[in-house]
C-alpha cells in the first residue's frame, strides 16, 4: 500500500510567500517481513528568496519475531541547506515491541544503536555512533479518522535530533483523505 501528499500555500500582497510540501510512502508486507519507504520535501520562499529547503528519505525493513516483537534495520538521508549541514545519513539496527495492541489503539516502542554521518556546509564532516528511540502511536478515532503520533530521537555525542509528527487523517471519499499534521524537529546543536 502507499500514499502521496501535497500541500501548497501561496500568499500575495505587500510580500509574496510560497510554501510547498510533498511526501509519499510505500509499505510492502509479506509473511514476517515489512518494508517501509518514505520521502518528504519542503520548499519555502519569501519575496522570491528561498528560506527553507529540505529533502528526506527513509527506509526501514522489519522482521516480525512473533505477534508483538520485531527487529529492524533503518536507513535515513536528510539534505537541509538551512540547518548547517549539506546532508546527514543514519543507519540503525534495533528491536521493537508493540506495547498496546487494542482494536482502536496501538503503540510501538523501538530502540537500537546506529551510526550517523554529517557533511557540514563549511566542508567539514563528522561520523559518530548514536542511539535511536522511537514511539509510534495510532488511534482509530472512528471508521474514517485516525490520529497518529510518531516521535523519535537520534541521540549522539555531537547532537540529538528529535522529531515529532502529530497528525489526524480523515477519509473524504474512496481513497482520498484529508490530513492535518504538525511536524516538529529539534537539533540540539
Amino acid at each position: 500500500k502507499g500514499n502521496a501528499e501535497l500541500g501548497i500555500v501561496k500568499t500575495a500582497g505587500t510580500s509574496t510567500t510560497q510554501s510547498i510540501t510533498a511526501g509519499g510512502g510505500i509499505t510492502y508486507e509479506r509473511d514476517r517481513w515489512r518494508h517501509v519507504g518514505t520521502i518528504d520535501i519542503l520548499n519555502t520562499s519569501s519575496n522570491n528568496a528561498t528560506s527553507a529547503e529540505r529533502y528526506t528519505a527513509t527506509g526501514q525493513s522489519t522482521y516480525k519475531l512473533d505477534t508483538l516483537s520485531y527487529v529492524f534495520g533503518r536507513l535515513g538521508y536528510e539534505n537541509d541547506r538551512f540547518a548547517g549541514f549539506d546532508y546527514r545519513t543514519t543507519e540503525v539496527i534495533g528491536y521493537g515491541r508493540r506495547i498496546i495492541n487494542a482494536d482502536a489503539i496501538t503503540l510501538d516502542l523501538e530502540a537500537g544503536p546506529g551510526a550517523r554521518q554529517t557533511r557540514f556546509t563549511n566542508d567539514g564532516s563528522t561520523s559518530e555512533a548514536m542511539g535511536r528511540v522511537a514511539a509510534l502511536f495510532a488511534w482509530k478515532v472512528s471508521s474514517t479518522a485516525t490520529f497518529t503520533e510518531d516521535l523519535s530521537s537520534d541521540i549522539g555525542p555531537d547532537a540529538t535530533v528529535t522529531k515529532s509528527i502529530t497528525a489526524l487523517t480523515a477519509q473524504v471519499a474512496g481513497n482520498l483523505a484529508m490530513k492535518d499534521s504538525l511536524p516538529l524537529r529539534n537539533i540540539s546543536k
